[in-house]
């Protein structure tokens, strides 16, 4: 009984307890957010820099009004990731870090900063992102570890950039991004310093496309695996450039010439290969020889108007095939066969009207997981109601083909008629005639062969008895003996 008589005791003074003991130490998530357990926090449309809760470690701002960031917004140490993204901020406190900061990524990338000047209380940075801002100069202490640096869209100028990379500590840094900042020439500072003690970046990701960058320096101190180079000025690119071991590189619209491509077509390691907007009609039979190893390419926009099969023979681990918007007329058939993984070809915005049924072309599609085929000025006729049927057999219930904008454009009277629902009812008789007029005109090309021999085996025989006949001569007279 004195065991009960303890409980029940207990849970009297329990019951007695103020409410406000247990709820006083409560912190409310903030308006306009949701919050999870006060360790996440997702805001959006805020005027003004959120109070967040002691112990909070995921704070993301999307599409607000914050002009400025500062110490009185009281941002917790215990904050790891930080993302204030679209915000409209302009400016931040050095103070608006606590000391003693736990942040390792900073994401401030759509907004109107000028200055980044403000590093000192987050030593633990690793992840920083100032894309799309409006930096001239960037000041990164070396107490900042980075290991990934976005700063696209940017305009910073290219010895600015390199200055910068080489006050950092050079060892971490893994992945860098330079797209889109008009740079006009390579920064220097990712392959080495005034200072020779400072080695090269040992980056993986390299990116800065969208630049305006003529001459790429021989790269073959780093150790980058993904090359992002498109959209620039490079018309050639000298012999020992990439290092081997580069697996990805995208070097797509740049005005690149047949030496640049035989370069590329030594990276013996490279699964991922874009030549996208290459005005190079005819590749080299042997361009992609080497490339064994290549998964995905792409050779949209290059004003191919054919492909044959030598070029794609060696290529057995192909995934990917993207020729979106050449001026192919048909789907080559026979390129097919050594490409024993193909998975997703696109032929979107070629010319190409007709698709013949044979057997290499049903196994190629019967492998397929993505076909992109429309935007083509398909001609409605029997030689396409197979394909029709195909269609018609798995668009609904799969994603490996997209019917829009599959049309037909000719004859006149079916053009804009959906090539999914294209129907013609005589195509098994007129095919069955057509069978019977070819065997008929083969029967008699047949026979008129044999009576042409015939003639021909006639004829020889009369000269060989004309060659053998006896000339008889009596009185002067010559008498043919026939």
């Amino acid at each position: 009984m004195s065991a009960a008589y303890t409980f029940l005791l207990a849970a009297a003074l329990l019951a007695l307890l103020p409410p406000s003991s247990s709820s006083g130490s409560q912190c409310d998530c903030p308006q306009n957010c949701i919050c999870n357990n006060s360790k996440s926090v997702i805001c959006s449309n805020l005027k003004t820099f959120p109070k967040l809760c002691n112990g909070t470690q995921f704070v993301t701002i999307r599409n607000s009004a914050i002009s400025t960031l500062n110490e009185n917004d009281n941002l917790p140490i215990s904050v790891r990731h930080l993302i204030v993204q679209r915000s409209q901020t302009k400016s931040i406190d050095e103070g608006f870090f606590p000391k003693g900061s736990e942040l390792t990524l900073l994401s401030l990338d759509n907004n109107d900063i000028a200055k980044a000047d403000w590093f000192k209380n987050i030593p633990h940075l690793a992840n920083l992102d100032l894309g799309a801002n409006h930096l001239s100069k960037l000041e990164v202490p070396s107490i900042i570890h980075l290991t990934d640096l976005k700063l696209n869209g940017n305009k910073i100028p290219h010895l600015d950039v390199s200055s910068a990379l080489c006050k950092m500590d050079r060892s971490r840094l893994c992945n860098l991004h330079l797209d889109g900042m008009d740079l006009t020439a390579f920064p220097q500072g990712i392959i080495g310093c005034s200072d020779k003690t400072k080695k090269a970046l040992q980056v993986t990701f390299l990116s800065l496309s969208k630049n305006k960058i003529k001459v790429i320096p021989r790269m073959t101190s780093l150790k980058v695996k993904k090359l992002y180079f498109s959209s620039n000025r490079i018309k050639d690119i000298p012999d020992g450039t990439f290092p081997q071991s580069l697996t990805l590189l995208i070097v797509a619209n740049n005005p690149l010439g047949y030496k640049g491509l035989t370069v590329v077509a030594r990276l013996t390691n490279l699964k991922h290969l874009d030549l996208s907007g290459i005005n190079y009609k005819y590749f080299p039979l042997d361009m992609f020889h080497s490339l064994t190893k290549l998964e995905f390419l792409s050779l949209m926009k290059c004003n191919i108007t054919k492909i044959q099969a030598p070029m794609l023979k060696n290529l057995a681990d192909l995934k990917s095939l993207n020729l979106q918007s050449n001026h192919l007329k048909y789907i080559p058939v026979d390129v097919w066969s050594p490409l024993k993984n193909i998975e997703n070809v696109f032929l979107d915005h070629n010319e190409i009207s007709h698709i013949l049924q044979t057997d290499e072309m049903e196994i190629f599609l019967f492998h397929l997981k993505k076909l992109g085929i429309s935007n083509n000025p398909f001609s409605c006729t029997c030689t396409i109601v197979w394909f029709s049927k195909w269609m018609r057999s798995l668009y609904r219930t799969t994603e490996i083909l997209s019917t829009q904008k599959m049309n037909c454009t000719s004859p006149a009277h079916y053009k804009g008629y959906p090539l999914a629902e294209f129907i013609l009812p005589n195509c098994d008789k007129e095919k069955s005639d057509l069978e019977i007029t070819l065997a008929t005109v083969a029967i008699i090309v047949l026979v008129a062969f044999i009576v042409g021999i015939m003639v021909c085996c006639c004829r020889q025989g009369s000269h060989e008895s004309q060659s053998k006949s006896t000339i008889l001569n009596r009185g002067g007279r010559y008498y043919e003996a026939i």
